[in-house]
């Protein structure tokens, strides 16, 4: 009960500043069709100079690294709460 009063006390201040803060509504944002063109044409011609096949393969290889050292850090968070398995 109390600590349910102090959180929604914090909790419509935070109410209070975001409906200061918040951007009007729009109801009708249309992108027209050709609105990519652009960067298509440049993203076009940057592939003719940089490598972009090598830098998918090292831009796959470094996510696959920072995936395995995640998933390595929270099997040893787990088993450092097993008794017979913690350092």
């Amino acid at each position: 009960m109390i600590t349910d009063l102090i959180i929604n006390i914090f909790v419509g201040v935070v109410y209070l500043i975001l409906q200061a803060v918040s951007l009007p509504v729009v109801n009708n944002i249309v992108v027209p069709d050709d609105a990519f063109d652009a960067l298509k044409k440049i993203l076009t011609n940057v592939g003719y100079i940089l490598p972009v096949e090598t830098f998918i393969y090292i831009l796959s290889f470094k996510v696959a690294i920072c995936s395995f050292v995640v998933a390595w850090a929270m099997i040893l968070r787990i088993k450092s709460f097993i008794p017979s398995m913690g350092r």
